[in-house]
């Protein structure tokens, strides 16, 4: 999935492609695009694929197409002080993102199937705390990864105002709006 924009030769450029096609159209949504460089959530070996607008897997790792994030960003209507639970939540490129908007008094949470991609999450996520220039100039709400199975969450677990199903399943399970707030997006 993907390709809608053409390819960036950096991450600037590929959000200038992507405000162009009109898949960014917020400047709070730009912000996150800008601060994070995509590039970053790429095993080194792949990085030369990072600013093109497809959807990347190697093993348990994947990312969506960048068009993809920014429709979902976009569709989140997100605010400061919301809380988002991302389900499927990966190398935790979009939760990052989710974080500099939702800003210190949101709640972030990613659960993830697969424990050596919650370890990847962690790890990029560490790596953008200490070396992004961009942490500085955010309020960050940041992600918390946890080990499970979004389909079988307990009902009884937080509702929250934005959740976000980027989890590979056939439909949408029984149950899964139990953990969203009345007009949840």
């Amino acid at each position: 999935m993907g390709g809608a924009v053409s390819a960036g030769e950096d991450n600037d450029e590929l959000i200038d492609n992507l405000k162009e096609a009109q898949y960014i159209r917020t400047e709070l949504v730009e912000q996150a695009f800008r601060a994070i460089d995509r590039a970053d959530y790429y095993l080194e070996e792949f990085k030369e694929n990072a600013y093109k607008d497809l959807a990347w897997k190697h093993g348990n790792i994947h990312l969506s197409a960048p068009c993809i994030y920014s429709e979902v960003m976009e569709a989140l209507d997100l605010q400061p002080g919301l809380s988002f639970l991302n389900l499927g939540s990966g190398t935790g490129y979009l939760s990052s993102m989710v974080g500099l908007i939702l800003g210190p008094f949101g709640v972030n949470h990613g659960v993830e199937l697969h424990p050596d991609v919650i370890e990847y999450a962690k790890q990029k996520l560490d790596f953008f705390i200490r070396t992004s220039d961009s942490f500085d100039k955010f309020d960050f709400c940041e992600p918390s990864f946890v080990p499970g199975n979004c389909l079988e969450l307990s009902p009884d677990c937080s509702q929250y105002d934005r959740v976000y199903c980027g989890a590979g399943v056939q439909k949408e399970p029984p149950g899964l709006g139990s953990h969203c707030h009345p007009g949840c997006h």
